[in-house]
């Protein structure tokens, strides 16, 4: 490292100045962002110097205007070439400024992100930005650069772009930007969320709740609400909390519906059904009212909440919900395939009609392909679901693998942990009752769990560590093989919420398919 930076301070003044410049990009930099803010060490030849260095192998060059510094160090070293007589953040805020005014260059993602970056690597109090235009400017500029970083699945920047967005702004952002304001708090609630951080999630929804005038403006950052009570498992209050919302859309849900009503809500709801050839459901128009797409997605979040609760007669009637808003006012590409795929698994659960449960599960995968034809990519539950709700009653277990390994996948770059983490869970499950060698599945289910944990989801840690527990029982990796009520994950488990009733359903199932593995046919009998 010594020799290499002798090197570098043997280097001609123009090849230094120019390094030195482009170590204020960071690791990777783009010509002609370069030669736009050459006036700030007062470099004329740019891309001569840039054919020096790369000569020399200080930096690679990438693509035709693309390069990046050969090693950490050499990056690091030409920063340090800065005049000392400049302020490091003032140089910055030149190279961003200037930037900032290039519009033709800021159309390239690489440079756009450079010039926003290097803004807010100033100290904004000793900037003495007065211009209340500039503030807008640069709170705006952050805000799209927050966009371009979801849309990168990069959620831990986009967080950092928000925050230096607000801070522009400073003081109460709802009175001075009402709609900037709201749209950066909900870029704050909902990056925040993809990245892990649900506590920070919440307040940021929370948020927007509080400074808001309308119930459409409050909609958006109540379904992340709802969310993060999923995410932390407080199910009693995330389904309150869902009924509210729909009473305030005009849909009342009683908490404790009765037998009756369950019944008649899932007859209708079958017999219309039954009525439907698979093409007339298909040829449902979309859906183009807000409001009821907003009901939809709030009876979404509510039903797999409400069926770990075991309340079977209100998790019937959110499904035959679900179903009629589809039928009487169009198709939700987000969640019409998965009403569906949940109608279809309650029919088998209530009526044991397989072939009906059968039919409606593959309407929802037709129905998901659907959104590819309107030109949408939009991953739902069905295609997490459809095999172990309907499919496996007529196909072999192992076919719906693939599709949870791949909704997944797309979930999780889309910052979707609800449906990635659901579909891992599913993967999990089925794949125990397929069939298959346990041991790849023991390192995907510990992979699986410690990312619930890394993400402050602790519903599904609970939902997956009765399969974790079952494979180490089986594979006699436990002191105690015959039983799910002690072991390293279950005292995990309980160390994490010892009062927790989530997965319990799960354990039963593991513990009597774990005695029945053992011989132990009178126990398997009793779970």
């Amino acid at each position: 490292l010594t020799v290499l930076s002798s090197r570098i301070h043997k280097l001609s003044k123009s090849v230094r100045d120019v390094l030195a410049l482009a170590s204020c990009f960071g690791a990777q930099f783009d010509k002609r962002a370069l030669s736009a803010v050459r006036s700030v060490l007062n470099v004329d030849a740019v891309e001569e110097a840039l054919e020096e260095a790369h000569r020399q192998e200080f930096v690679i060059q990438l693509g035709k205007t693309q390069y990046r510094f050969a090693h950490d160090f050499i990056q690091l070293t030409a920063y340090g070439l800065l005049p000392e007589y400049m302020e490091l953040q003032s140089v910055h805020w030149t190279i961003g400024r200037i930037l900032l005014d290039e519009k033709d260059l800021l159309k390239i993602d690489s440079i756009f992100f450079a010039c926003v970056d290097n803004l807010n690597m100033a100290d904004h109090e000793s900037m003495n930005i007065d211009d209340k235009n500039l503030q807008e400017k640069l709170a705006k500029a952050n805000h799209k650069a927050a966009l371009k970083a979801i849309s990168l699945s990069a959620f831990l920047p986009a967080i950092r772009y928000v925050e230096a967005g607000l801070a522009y702004l400073g003081g109460d952002p709802f009175k001075s930007h009402y709609n900037l304001a709201i749209e950066m708090y909900r870029l704050m609630a909902s990056a925040n969320y993809a990245a892990g951080k649900v506590d920070v999630s919440e307040v940021a929804a929370q948020t927007v709740i509080n400074n808001v005038e309308t119930l459409d403006e409050k909609l958006p950052s109540l379904l992340v609400i709802l969310d993060c009570l999923h995410a932390k498992y407080d199910p009693d209050k995330l389904v309150q909390v869902g009924l509210n919302m729909l009473n305030s859309l005009g849909v009342h849900v009683a908490r404790k519906p009765n037998q009756i009503q369950a019944q008649r809500d899932l007859q209708k709801m079958k017999a219309k059904l039954k009525k439907m050839s698979d093409d007339d459901i298909l040829a449902i128009p979309l859906l183009e009212d807000p409001k009821k797409e907003a009901i939809l997605q709030i009876l979404d979040r509510l039903a797999m909440p409400i069926y770990q609760l075991e309340e079977t007669r209100l998790y019937s009637l959110i499904v035959c919900h679900m179903v009629q808003v589809t039928l009487k006012h169009g198709i939700s590409l987000r969640v019409s395939p998965y009403a569906f795929l949940l109608a279809g698994a309650l029919i088998v659960a209530e009526n044991g009609d397989i072939k009906e449960g059968y039919r409606l599960g593959n309407v929802a995968e037709k129905l998901e392909r659907r959104t590819l034809q309107e030109g949408k990519h939009i991953i739902t539950k069905a295609s997490s679901f459809v095999a172990i709700m309907t499919k496996w009653w007529l196909e072999p277990l192992p076919n719906g693998l693939d599709l949870y390994v791949s909704t997944y996948q797309h979930a999780m770059k889309e910052g979707d942990c609800t449906l990635a983490f659901q579909s891992s869970v599913a993967y999990c499950v089925q794949y125990f009752y397929a069939g298959l060698p346990l041991g790849p599945l023991l390192k995907d289910v510990e992979k699986f769990c410690g990312q619930y944990l890394e993400y402050n989801q602790e519903f599904f840690f609970f939902c997956g560590s009765a399969v974790w527990q079952c494979l180490l029982n089986l594979m006699n990796k436990s002191e105690n093989p015959a039983s799910l009520e002690v072991g390293e994950i279950i005292d995990k488990r309980k160390a994490i919420d010892s009062s927790s009733k989530v997965g319990e359903g799960s354990i039963q199932a593991f513990q009597m398919m774990l005695s029945f593995y053992l011989g132990d046919l009178p126990k398997a009998t009793e779970v």
